[in-house]
């Protein structure tokens, strides 16, 4: 619960001036995208320090666009569509900047991820979409965000930058990471069949 107050206090403090200037939800989307496109570019061409600057505040305006929806009665069916969309963009485009920069990690390695982090949204998507879970146990059980729900797998992806920049034990947490996702993945597959079967 206190943890709970923290975040939604942070994401009150961040969002305020976007809420004082009237933006509204769509465009912060897209913003987090365009951020998201100019780290990929400057990642490659080696711009380390501004590409990771990029990173953080395009994962930044994702965390905010929701609570912005929310806070000034703007929510969307369409708005949380493009939002999930643009979130699997986003994350595409971080790992192929990560692949195309440091062609010595194994594909295997980021294919693993992808696989782990785009099947998460999946997953849930189509349990509602075929009515094995409904919209509600989606939005009400904390537990169907799986083992490392999307911030954690941002912050994942944004600490194996780190460590490929710094070549600190790069190789070994990019494969704990993906193999992290890739259980979780599993966890959230399960957790979906266990729910479908109790509710049967």
């Amino acid at each position: 619960m206190q943890k709970m107050k923290i975040e939604e206090r942070a994401l009150e403090l961040i969002a305020k001036p976007f809420i004082y200037f009237n933006v509204k939800p769509i465009q912060i989307t897209i913003l987090s995208l365009f951020f998201a496109i100019i780290a990929s570019i400057l990642f490659y061409y080696s711009f380390f320090f501004f590409s990771l600057f990029f990173i953080f505040f395009s994962f930044l305006l994702d965390a905010i666009d929701g609570y912005v929806a929310r806070k000034t009665n703007r929510v969307t069916s369409l708005g949380a569509f493009l939002d999930g969309v643009f979130d699997r963009i986003v994350e595409f485009l971080i790992l192929l900047s990560l692949f195309l920069r440091f062609p010595s990690f194994s594909l295997q390695i980021i294919i693993a991820m992808a696989f782990g982090t785009f099947l998460h949204s999946f997953l849930k998507c189509y349990a509602v979409y075929r009515k094995v879970l409904s919209e509600k146990d989606v939005e009400k059980y904390s537990e169907f965000e799986g083992l490392m729900p999307r911030r954690i797998r941002v912050i994942g992806i944004f600490i194996m930058a780190l460590f490929m920049i710094s070549d600190f034990f790069a190789f070994e947490f990019s494969w704990f990471f993906a193999f992290s996702t890739f259980f979780s993945f599993l966890y959230l597959f399960f957790k979906i069949i266990k729910k479908a079967e109790e509710s049967k």
